[in-house]
């Protein structure tokens, strides 16, 4: 075997992470080519070619690519196919109307977060001309308290800054603008030209997607024991993003994410948002008729906490014990999407024309029956070695069977024996002997295909499938306790007026006539009433969405309980304030950046975090707002900030994720090589300082340096972090090889800038606090230095500003937000 034939072996390694289950109604598993492979469902029927098919022939001796594909190209065409998208956004949302809300009075007879929006008059406040300030004003006038003194200057540029954009200021513009700031006449104009430059800028998509994303649970992998890599998955960060920054409205933004692929199908922006549904973490092997309705499970229950902040999952067993929600409107809703698959479309076509999936079909079909030859011959192998019977072994050999009790058992016994992965796939691995003519002329034939393929453009995870299910209502979430057939239906409860679920086609009402001349199914009927401010859930919606933007602003949301708002929660403090932002948002086409402007331009947010202890007392907590409560960076935020402030952020946008360097002793692995976790052979250097949005999450193996700062692990939707703080991580990052290094890098900068140490100190605090040093630090520093060339005479400038660089750069003052 030639070394580019057994390379082009390995890069099918990692074959099944870039396969779909396919879940319907057939068995977990099937039987493969003739019916001998007993390969799980995604080995044996999935059409779409593999990440690796390209044509560059260095890219096929590249044995790393398709498990890490950072691709140049991929990346390019990601950016053209979204900015042709952005072209395209106002035809696709020509017909979009004004949403009229009604006009109805609280009832009694729901829980108020499950009320209909209804119109809130903002107060009057004397002295106050901002409606935002007006709701607070008047809730602290109640504690005998009144908004606080604006904070200075510089810490509300940089509050600013990091809010819109998730980045420090640069130092010009805190040059530029604190003049502004501080003069009366001119503070209003030059605050409201810093909050349109701040949200017009890309980096406001890529700093707030990392919300959404924590909702949407998304990582690069699927979990689970094996944990493989998605190279398709990033089109929906890169959706979210775009959607963000084109500001998307809000309720479009949600229904495409149900059922984009169904409302437009020709637009590529839609179909990558349908990556929210397939996001969860996902068994590729050997997965059980359990874990389908676990799949399914949470589909529904991150549904209902991201969009609607509701455990709707508490239903999948008995009714909800606290919220009117019932174990028959779950399972409608599991009928909902019971037919649903994951796919991976391509986003474009192929170069001329033709669907991409066509013109690599060959390729394709002789490389999954080369994978099934080599995956046959590890298992041959395998079960040659195991202390079974002759009778065993022949069984273990047979198409897999679920129902076949005794072959479970000689599976479970065995210790995955038919499992193939990377370190199975050997360079000098040869077929079976029976196979061996045949695996002779696929590998020539898969050579000369490979020459003559074309790039592959972008794939997406995705969903697809949206027929009128029955699903029996599980008793106690069992299989072994089905109980009545249910259709598709929504929760009663948001449901206005009420609807007659028994009703085969209720859910049809949220159908225009348009989606029944094409065709749509109950997703897209779900994905309108998700969004039906004066029939269906779209005022929980919008309520929830404001509060979860509140939130991140303050740290605390007008709701406390960010991701609940059901019948357990306490009645926020400012429910009007609430009720008239979510109007708000309504009213305004659903513009999320209607409501960045109505709180960053408020006095509320504005206010100084200093307080005095009248409001320590009464507002303890912060819920009441009578001050800005500090904030440390998100492990995002930081990251980013130290490659912004060392001058050494890669700005590009979208493409496939990057795999910074991480120490070997903390990448996770059992029988799998190292470099199956994560690439061993990255360095630091300018393709892998790309913002944090653009870092991998590999669910078993997240970057150490995210994870001290409690980021996510993409297990679970989480719209709020837990914000630790421990001793570990000031040891972290006191020895963090990322924080050395570009300690150093700002050292050489300032020393290639000025030779006079005090022009070095005072360049490195404008970098790092945008800010000059005080006499009492300026005075420590020099102190310091000449302590240090006291204890060794060796010691250049250079390695001592670089000491000063590492502590500037994991003090307090660059970790938290004033």
């Amino acid at each position: 075997m030639s070394l580019a034939v057994a390379t082009g072996i390995l890069c099918e390694v990692n074959r099944v992470s870039r396969r779909v289950v396919v879940w319907d109604k057939r068995p977990a598993f099937a039987p493969g080519s003739e019916g001998e492979s007993g390969l799980p469902l995604d080995a044996a029927t999935d059409p779409s070619p593999p990440q690796s098919l390209q044509s560059d022939a260095s890219r096929q001796d590249d044995t790393r690519e398709p498990l890490y594909p950072s691709d140049d190209h991929l990346r390019q065409q990601m950016q053209e196919i979204l900015h042709r998208a952005a072209e395209r956004l106002d035809l696709v949302l020509e017909d979009r109307s004004p949403v009229e809300l009604q006009d109805p009075a609280p009832t009694k007879d729901r829980h108020w977060s499950f009320q209909r929006l209804h119109p809130v008059a903002v107060p009057h406040a004397s002295g106050v001309a901002h409606p935002v300030d007006a709701f607070i004003a008047r809730r602290l006038a109640l504690a005998g308290l009144q908004l606080g003194p604006s904070a200075d200057p510089r810490a509300l540029i940089r509050r600013l800054s990091y809010d819109l954009r998730g980045l420090p200021p640069e130092p010009q513009t805190v040059e530029a603008f604190v003049p502004r700031l501080a003069d009366p006449e001119q503070r209003e104009a030059a605050w409201t030209e810093l909050v349109e430059r701040y949200l017009a800028d890309s980096a406001h998509g890529e700093h707030w997607a990392r919300m959404w994303l924590d909702l949407a649970r998304y990582a690069d992998s699927n979990g689970y024991e094996l944990d493989d890599l998605r190279p398709n998955a990033y089109p929906f960060r890169d959706f979210v993003i775009w959607a963000l920054n084109v500001d998307l409205p809000y309720d479009v933004f949600v229904q495409w994410q149900i059922a984009g692929d169904e409302m437009q199908p020709d637009y590529a922006p839609a179909v990558c948002a349908t990556g929210f549904l397939a996001a969860a973490p996902h068994n590729t092997f050997m997965p059980q008729p359990i874990e389908r309705y676990d799949e399914l499970h949470d589909m529904i229950s991150t549904t209902g906490i991201a969009m609607l902040g509701l455990s709707v999952g508490c239903a999948r067993c008995h009714d909800h014990f606290y919220d009117p929600i019932s174990s028959v409107e779950y399972y409608r809703w599991v009928s909902i999407l019971e037919s649903v698959w994951r796919v991976e479309p391509y986003l474009a076509p192929g170069p001329d024309g033709r669907d991409y999936a066509e013109i690599a079909a060959p390729l394709v079909e002789r490389e999954d029956r080369l994978y099934e030859l080599l995956v046959r011959r590890i298992q041959a192998d395998k079960i040659a070695k195991l202390d079974f019977s002759s009778e065993e072994k022949a069984l273990l050999w047979q198409p897999m069977d679920p129902d076949n009790q005794r072959q479970q058992e000689l599976l479970a016994r065995c210790g995955g024996c038919l499992r193939a992965d990377a370190s199975d796939f050997a360079p000098d691995l040869q077929p079976l002997p029976e196979h061996a003519e045949e695996y002779a002329r696929l590998t020539r034939e898969i050579t000369a295909l490979k020459s003559n393929l074309p790039w592959a453009p972008p794939q997406v995870l995705s969903i697809t499938g949206s027929e009128v299910y029955s699903s029996r209502v599980l008793h106690g979430g069992s299989l072994e306790r089905p109980g009545q057939s249910v259709g598709p239906g929504f929760l009663s409860a948001l449901t206005y007026p009420a609807t007659d679920w028994q009703t085969a086609d209720a859910w049809q009402k949220w159908l225009t006539a348009e989606d029944l001349q094409r065709g749509a199914g109950p997703r897209t009927a779900w994905a309108r009433w998700l969004t039906d401010v004066n029939n269906g859930s779209g005022g929980l919606l919008a309520r929830v969405i404001v509060n979860r933007i509140w939130h991140q602003y303050f740290g605390v949301g007008l709701v406390a309980s960010v991701d609940d708002f059901g019948a357990q929660t306490d009645p926020p403090l400012h429910a009007d304030l609430l009720e008239w932002l979510a109007g708000e948002l309504v009213r305004n086409d659903w513009r999320l950046s209607h409501i960045h402007r109505l709180i960053v331009t408020s006095r509320t947010y504005q206010q100084t975090s200093r307080i005095d202890d009248q409001r320590r007392e009464a507002d303890a907590n912060g819920s009441l707002f009578s001050h800005y409560r500090l904030k440390r960076l998100s492990a995002e935020m930081y990251r980013d900030s130290v490659l912004a402030v060392t001058d050494a952020l890669n700005r590009e946008m979208y493409g496939p994720s990057i795999y910074p360097p991480i120490p070997q002793d903390a990448i996770y692995t059992d029988d799998h090589e190292l470099d199956s976790k994560w690439p061993t052979d990255v360095v630091e250097d300018p393709a892998v300082w790309r913002r944090s949005i653009y870092v991998a999450l590999r669910r078993s193996n997240t970057v150490p340096l995210l994870s001290l700062l409690d980021g996510p692990d993409g297990s679970v939707c989480r719209g709020q972090r837990v914000s630790t703080t421990t001793a570990v991580q000031s040891l972290a990052l006191l020895n963090a090889p990322f924080i050395e290094t570009h300690a150093a890098r700002l050292a050489e900068q300032l020393s290639e800038a000025s030779l006079d140490l005090a022009d070095q100190t005072h360049m490195a605090y404008r970098r790092v606090y945008q800010r000059g040093p005080t006499e009492a630090e300026e005075s420590a520093i020099f102190a310091y230095i000449e302590q240090r060339r006291r204890d060794s005479s060796e010691l250049y400038d250079v390695d001592v500003m670089t000491e000063i660089c590492h502590a500037l750069l994991i003090s307090n003052e660059f970790l938290y937000i004033d």
